[in-house]
């Protein structure tokens, strides 16, 4: 390459510097639901103008790697905050995630944006993890040898951890949505017991074990290793066991979340969990080398859960006709052990530990867990408001006017919502649209109050 292609190629890649650079001076002004979004334009604004100061400096190669790298990122990133505005996100429950999401997360940020498509989403891996790969890369957006400071000083007002979490716009006038995200949530929780639990998981249930007699099996099977040098019938073996692995992996990751969901809310989790699945997909059906198990068995894993933690705290609630007809839709055989081998094994060892995994979790959701939230009082109150058209935000008991929790607001949402079925669709949808606008005003005005009890309780120390 001449030297004059090099420099063709490095003004057009400062050309998209420039133009990304603006975009995210422009963002800055816009108002946003969650700090997330003006942390990470804050943090891409600093990495772009350093970038733009050292221009002179980059070799081409030097260039080439910042495109396809924190360029990238920044480019992704500033793609999905464009659409988590205000205006955009559905704003009555943003308070009350918000206040659950810090109860459990210190130091932590998110960016939440809606889509059309009828999916909710979090990207795993922490955003400010992959812009410290890029910080901490030598020569790249500092000199090779410059000192940590520099570093300190552009992450100053940064928290260490921002998420990015989507949600379906479809399902805006939806209360029961907020449960869903829960399961979001619960991702971030599902990679510490990753990290804390789960090679103590495989020895206990001897996992790697029986993983690697079906592979052999496999192999055997399909006349894979005949005639193969030693060397290479290993390296095999070895890259199966790391394909199964990470598929094991992705559907724990899945099952603790949706446990980690129903810690949080309860019932509602579960109805909100089949209402959902069961107009987007076949419940039987298993996308388990996808990372997901057949909503069936997914369902079936959280009601035990929910078995498990209310006989543990010895907990009764009336629940309606709709509960235990989900219960009762769910029942029955579940096919995923029968679509592969490997799949039958996660969900055997799954089921050896699953009480021990129960436990973590409920640790894991802290004083969140739904148990120390659900009170049949709040929700007995949030029935009769909605029932008689009142906002269900709050409850007067001993002359005192207390908040009901949103998890009580939810449950009194679907008691309610679905109490008895009616001829007219259009009538009964326009009922349960009704229902739910109250709960998701009740649910706003709700922590609202919480935050000015709490403000009130730290200036005047009275009973609010």
């Amino acid at each position: 390459m001449t030297l004059l292609e090099e420099g063709i190629l490095k003004s057009e890649i400062m050309l998209k510097i420039r133009v990304t650079l603006r975009k995210v001076k422009k963002l800055s002004h816009d108002t946003f639901p969650t700090k997330g979004p003006q942390k990470v334009l804050l943090l891409s604004e600093r990495i772009l103008q350093l970038i733009k100061n050292r221009y002179s400096e980059y070799t081409f190669n030097q260039m080439f790697f910042i495109k396809t790298g924190v360029l990238k990122l920044i480019i992704e990133l500033i793609s999905h905050i464009e659409y988590s505005t205000i205006k955009n996100v559905t704003w009555s429950i943003i308070p009350a995630y918000n206040r659950l999401f810090k109860s459990l997360l210190d130091n932590t940020e998110y960016i939440i944006v809606p889509q059309w498509e009828e999916n909710y989403a979090i990207r795993n891996r922490n955003v400010i993890e992959e812009f410290m790969t890029y910080l901490e890369a030598p020569g790249l957006i500092f000199e090779v040898d410059a000192p940590k400071e520099k570093i300190i000083n552009i992450m100053e007002g940064i928290p260490p951890k921002i998420y990015l979490i989507k949600y379906s716009r479809l399902e805006k006038l939806s209360a029961l949505h907020m449960a869903l995200l829960g399961h979001e949530i619960g991702h971030i929780f599902a990679s510490v017991w990753i990290d804390e639990k789960f090679k103590s998981f495989l020895i206990d249930t001897a996992l790697l074990s029986r993983l690697d007699q079906i592979i052999s099996e496999e192999l055997r099977r399909n006349a894979l290793v005949t005639n193969m040098f030693n060397e290479y019938k290993d390296y095999i073996k070895k890259k199966a066991m790391n394909e199964y692995r990470y598929l094991i992996i992705r559907n724990y990751s899945e099952l603790l979340s949706d446990i980690f969901g129903c810690a949080l809310f309860g019932h509602t989790y579960i109805v909100a969990m089949y209402l959902f699945s069961s107009i987007i997909a076949d419940l039987d059906k298993s996308n388990w080398d996808k990372g997901y198990l057949s909503w069936r068995f997914r369902l079936q894993n959280c009601i035990r859960f929910l078995s498990f933690v209310m006989k543990k705290y010895n907990l009764k609630l009336d629940t309606c006709d709709l509960y235990e007809n989900i219960c009762s839709s769910i029942k029955g055989d579940i096919k995923d052990p029968q679509v592969h081998d490997v799949c039958k094994l996660l969900i055997e060892s799954f089921w050896m530990k699953d009480e021990e995994v129960f436990e973590v979790i409920c640790q894991y959701s802290k004083t969140e867990l739904f148990i120390n939230r659900i009170d049949a009082r709040q929700i007995k109150a949030a029935c009769d408001r909605l029932k008689h058209d009142i906002i269900p935000n709050s409850i007067i008991e001993n002359g005192y006017e207390y908040p009901i929790d949103i998890r009580n607001i939810l449950f009194a949402i679907w008691l309610v919502s679905y109490n008895e079925n009616m001829p007219d669709i259009q009538s009964f949808s326009d009922l349960i649209q009704h229902y739910n606008l109250l709960g998701i005003k009740g649910i706003e005005l709700s922590v609202e109050q919480e935050d000015y009890n709490d403000f009130v309780k730290k200036r005047t120390k009275r009973k609010t």
